[in-house]
């Protein structure tokens, strides 16, 4: 990053500002590339703070044990902003490799007591649920990102699960074209109207307790999972639409599997796991969630809440 533009907040320099003197909450944004920061501070002015960050790309394989290095790299650049940017409000967002560190910082932010307005995602989502608002950019023609061009059904309801109220844009070009001449007009437009959405009050909802049967020690790959839980209200009810997000975390390689949401019926259910179809030592992440309010209790589900082995079937010849 030493060719970097932008005014150095860091001794390494992996931390650029431009437009210091702007009077909007800054945008605290990770970029892939050199030319991206500049562009995008050049599209939206010197009114608009932005704080420029690299990814992982083209420095790290994007193999497994990628989602720890990601969230290593977010925080670290969480210690340094937490430490400089006092108690500012902020909005913060990625662009493709850069969301899943961007996502590390925004999880930082909320349990240092900060104010994130809301989180933009492009060509990407959000791997861990965030209790923000959620803007997510996706390309007319990038076929292997775009959720509607690939054919995943479910995206619409994990963004439901893992943020408050989700919008999705679609906007002109295909993957990493973005910062070109031709599209940054549409880009800036998606961007402002993100920084300018509405603000979303949190949902004022009792703390939720989650209580899982202990799993089986180990299991085949892909085998069905029933487990009893019981969901308890502190000091009240169980609001109506309660859905309960479980996500798959590999041990080793903090890799993830997408979120799969279960309704929950009562203060005693079911819950119906899919074990990971690759062999190995997996943890179970639980969160209760109120769609279109994302999620809630957030700080108190962070840590997995059981843990079990795949292992590998054995071939009968």
């Amino acid at each position: 990053m030493a060719g970097w533009s932008g005014d150095p907040l860091d001794d390494l320099g992996l931390v650029r500002l431009f437009h210091p003197d702007g009077c909007r909450p800054p945008l605290i944004w990770c970029f892939n590339a050199q030319h991206e920061p500049e562009t995008l501070a050049a599209l939206l002015g010197p009114d608009q703070p932005l704080i420029a960050l690299r990814s992982l790309h083209l420095v790290a394989r994007f193999e497994a044990g990628r989602g720890r290095l990601d969230s290593e790299m977010g925080d670290y650049y969480a210690d340094l902003l937490l430490d400089r940017l006092g108690d500012a409000a902020c909005v913060i967002g990625g662009n493709c490799q850069g969301v899943s560190v961007a996502t590390q910082i925004a999880r930082r932010w909320i349990l240092a007591g900060r104010h994130c307005a809301s989180f933009i995602s492009m060509e990407s989502e959000p791997l861990y649920p965030l209790p923000m608002p959620c803007t997510l950019l996706y390309g007319a023609e990038s076929e292997q990102f775009n959720p509607h061009l690939r054919g995943d059904t479910g995206a619409a309801e994990r963004w439901r699960l893992l943020v408050a109220n989700p919008v999705q844009h679609t906007i002109p070009g295909g993957h990493g074209q973005y910062f070109q001449p031709e599209h940054n007009e549409a880009l800036a437009t998606a961007i402002r109207r993100a920084l300018n959405g509405p603000a979303v009050a949190p949902l004022a909802a009792h703390c939720l307790r989650l209580r899982l049967e202990r799993p089986p020690a180990s299991v085949a790959p892909g085998a069905r999972i029933e487990l009893g839980l019981r969901v308890e209200a502190e000091g009240g009810s169980l609001p109506g639409g309660l859905m309960i997000g479980h996500i798959w975390r590999d041990a080793v390689s903090c890799d993830v599997q997408p979120v799969v949401g279960q309704p929950v019926d009562g203060e005693v259910c079911r819950l119906v796991l899919a074990a990971p179809a690759t062999p190995g030592l997996w943890e179970i992440l639980l969160f209760p969630s109120l769609p279109p309010h994302g999620p809630l209790s957030w700080q108190v589900h962070l840590d997995p809440i059981a843990s079990l082995r795949v292992k590998a079937t054995d071939l009968v010849m």
